[in-house]
């Protein structure tokens, strides 16, 4: 039973059974998905933005992200918000992996990818979105996280991610 539905999410009551034989009721949190992308300069730097996020009251510095707009694939979110947050596009992309983030009360699933190549244009942020780019070394991006008190997990899964799978750092002359 539909309780709400909304623009980007709808929230209804579900009726499982467990492998158990266990009949559980649920609140859930439908989602058309996100995608979340790690660009990556020439010279190593990671181009993140410092956005402010209105529902927590505060600034986080994340990776370009956003929800899958009807109609559109995994990887044209991440082309779209490359462009619309961050102000670049990319000659090469790969999804790295998928995750869900939130399993316990949402079927969202997060594509993460990796671009490369990038070249810069005029990015357009939603009217909403108040955003600063930055281009950092990933040594300054962890100084940051370990300062911080309140971070954003899908760039924090992403970037370790990213720091630990080999064929992400091979061209990367020094990452850090």
């Amino acid at each position: 039973m539909y309780v709400y539905r909304g623009e980007k999410v709808n929230l209804k009551i579900s009726e499982f059974i467990l492998p158990n034989k266990v009949k559980v009721k649920k609140e859930v949190v439908e989602h058309r998905g996100a995608s979340l992308i790690i660009p990556v300069l020439e010279d190593g730097r990671l181009v993140m933005v410092e956005q402010f996020r209105p529902i927590l009251g505060v600034w986080l510095l994340e990776f370009p992200a956003g929800t899958i707009e009807k109609g559109e694939d995994a990887l044209s979110c991440a082309k779209r918000e490359l462009v619309e947050e961050a102000g670049y596009v990319a000659q090469e992309i790969e999804e790295l992996f998928k995750s869900y983030p939130s399993p316990g009360y949402s079927d969202e699933i997060l594509h993460i990818f990796v671009a490369k190549k990038l070249s810069e244009v005029q990015s357009h942020p939603e009217n909403y979105e108040l955003i600063k780019v930055r281009k950092l070394k990933v040594n300054e991006i962890l100084n940051i996280l370990s300062r911080e008190k309140t971070l954003d997990m899908k760039t924090v899964a992403a970037l370790f991610y990213y720091l630990n799978c080999d064929k992400c750092l091979k061209e990367n002359v020094d990452p850090k």
